[in-house]
């Protein structure tokens, strides 16, 4: 290793290796506790932070260190989906919703026994409200109000931008399914109040992009991970994921380094990228391969998701988004 750069160790390949090394190392001990906790313990918890500090991450952490670990963990935007579309979601009715659950919907092979996460729960309508309340009380689900119910052995977790409580304090959130679910409350500190994540951070999302765009980047220099030690990273994880994604795309060897970030980060009199050539947008990157993964698969929507590791319903955004583009 020479002194200027700074190797990403990537000897865990496995997603549970490389998220319990995430896990391991966050900074605040209470944090790293109550994941320990939730793991253990089997029950409803609500997981709280500003936007983009990595909910669902720690969501994962907890599912793949759990008793539920050999089984599907899913996570379900609730302001993606009506009523009725998010009960489908759940029972996973049909191959086109959750691969491999049996096309009559006896059981819910595709999450049985495993964790479900519920993302940005506070944007759940009243009556999805009450729908939830009424599976976790009852540890059923059905279709049709009652008829054909189905057991349902899931762990549910919820995510949340919000004060669950002073929304229920208004009115604006249902107080029974607010203790059913809130067990215990995971607080996500934002980014900045951690930067110790910060490098493992960059080796689960070096390891993420090299797989993805097959590239062969095996370091960060000692000037990169300084100056993300020194910037408060107000999008949070989220920004540092895509800071990570885009120097992936731009380097031409096997270290990042500052002229891959972007130019935000250049102190003055640093060289600038060569601007002579031209580079396409990330939103223009993701577009182009999901496409060529869409052709390459005939069409199919739930082989395509399935190679891209998204949603059906994640897809289906993005493809509703491309065609409003045009």
């Amino acid at each position: 290793m020479t002194s200027t750069a700074q190797k990403i160790l990537l000897n865990e390949t496995s997603l549970v290796g490389r998220l319990r090394m995430i896990g391991e190392t966050l900074a605040m001990q209470e944090l790293r506790r109550d994941i320990e906790r939730l793991a253990a313990l089997d029950c409803t918890a609500i997981i709280r932070g500003e936007t983009g500090t990595g909910k669902e991450l720690a969501a994962r952490i907890i599912h793949n260190s759990s008793v539920r670990k050999n089984s599907r963990f899913v996570a379900i935007n609730c302001g993606c989906f009506s009523n009725d579309l998010l009960i489908e979601e759940l029972i996973g009715q049909g191959n086109d919703t959750l691969p491999g659950v049996s096309q009559t919907g006896a059981t819910i092979t595709g999450t049985e026994g495993g964790t479900i996460l519920l993302d940005q729960i506070e944007d759940m309508s009243p009556k999805m409200q009450l729908s939830m309340l009424k599976i976790i009380d009852s540890k059923n689900i059905s279709l049709q109000d009652g008829v054909n119910d189905f057991p349902f052995d899931v762990r549910i977790l919820a995510s949340s931008r919000s004060d669950l409580s002073k929304l229920v304090e208004e009115g604006k959130f249902r107080d029974e399914l607010y203790y059913r679910l809130n067990v215990l409350e995971l607080f996500i500190p934002p980014l900045k109040e951690r930067r110790d994540d910060i490098p493992p951070l960059c080796s689960y999302f070096i390891h993420k992009y090299t797989k993805e765009f097959e590239k062969a980047v095996e370091y960060i220099s000692e000037e990169v991970i300084a100056t993300f030690m020194s910037y408060d990273f107000p999008g949070n994880v989220r920004e540092l994921e895509h800071i990570i994604e885009r120097a992936v795309i731009l380097a031409d060897g096997n270290t990042i380094e500052l002229k891959h970030l972007p130019r935000r980060f250049h102190k003055a009199g640093s060289p600038a990228l060569d601007t002579t050539r031209t580079f396409m947008t990330l939103a223009e990157m993701e577009k182009k391969h999901i496409l060529e993964v869409l052709d390459s698969t005939g069409g199919n929507k739930s082989q395509t998701s399935r190679l891209l590791g998204i949603s059906r319903t994640a897809l289906w955004r993005k493809l509703k988004q491309f065609k409003q583009e045009n």
